[in-house]
């Protein structure tokens, strides 16, 4: 759904079209190197780095952050984001009423999640 139209600004036309069409899983670590989150901590230091972040943010005077964040959506509608979020919208309800493998995909995906989505793919390729 939404995260199709996100990935082509965060990781690039060819890698966001790799993502979606293998459904590959990633870890932590490719997810930063393509931008997709901001920062990797390991769990026993997860509570602290998020209270640390949250002070910092909570220290910015709130019209700096709520003009920044207008700014760089504003960028990002001009770029075409707002077009590509309702054609993800208008994408995924076609995909629920499609009939045959792509309605399965979905189907399986929605009801069971990605992984029983990805065996059932796997499936069809083995037998």
């Amino acid at each position: 759904g939404v995260l199709m139209a996100f990935l082509p600004w965060t990781v690039g036309m060819r890698k966001a079209k790799e993502l979606l069409i293998t459904a590959d899983n990633m870890n932590a670590e490719d997810a930063w190197r393509l931008g997709m989150i901001n920062k990797i901590v390991p769990l026993s230091e997860l509570d602290t780095a998020v209270r640390k972040f949250a002070t910092k943010i909570a220290k910015m005077p709130r019209e700096t952050a709520y003009f920044g964040k207008i700014e760089v959506n504003r960028v990002f509608e001009i770029a075409g984001l707002r077009s590509a979020l309702l054609q993800s919208f208008d994408l995924n309800v076609l995909s629920k009423q499609t009939e045959g493998a792509a309605g399965e995909w979905s189907r399986i995906r929605r009801e069971k999640g990605m992984k029983a989505a990805l065996e059932w793919r796997d499936k069809r390729f083995r037998e």
